[in-house]
């Protein structure tokens, strides 16, 4: 999980300082944060890590709103680091992964956009798949 976490940090930092694109800059952002999120909540649930412990809505209204976009890229990025880096598993992981939400909230931020927005978004692409739909109380054809 480390080598995705840190890729999609890095792709986020990307975008935030217009290296990397799918489509507009909202879109991005929302795509590469809400792929962060789901890949340090993996990450945090494969390591046994509670919501109580974790508190990813309190690390996702943890910003400094006059933190400039290329500061907030090289944070990601040096983030990015950390995570590819072996030996992570004997760290704290429930602080670990608060601080990289802060980050992605703060990168959500930086770019005019809520950090919810990217849960929300995620949860939209969840729910568009057939294969998900009895999970989100949707009949399946």
């Amino acid at each position: 999980f480390g080598s995705r976490i840190a890729d999609e940090l890095r792709e986020l930092a990307g975008v935030l300082v217009g290296e990397h694109r799918h489509d507009d800059q909202e879109h991005d952002v929302l795509l590469e944060a809400s792929q962060v999120i789901y890949w340090l909540l993996l990450k945090s649930l494969r390591n046994g890590v509670t919501w109580m412990a974790l508190r990813p809505d309190r690390a996702l209204a943890t910003v400094d709103t006059k933190l400039p976009a290329a500061t907030v890229a090289r944070l990601l990025r040096a983030e990015a680091d950390h995570w590819s880096e072996s030996g992570r598993d004997d760290l704290d992981i429930a602080a670990v992964a608060h601080a990289t939400l802060s980050l992605v909230a703060q990168a959500c931020v930086n770019a005019g956009i809520e950090p919810l927005a990217a849960v929300h978004f995620d949860l939209a692409e969840l729910e568009s798949r057939p294969y998900l739909a009895p999970y989100f109380g949707h009949e399946t054809p």
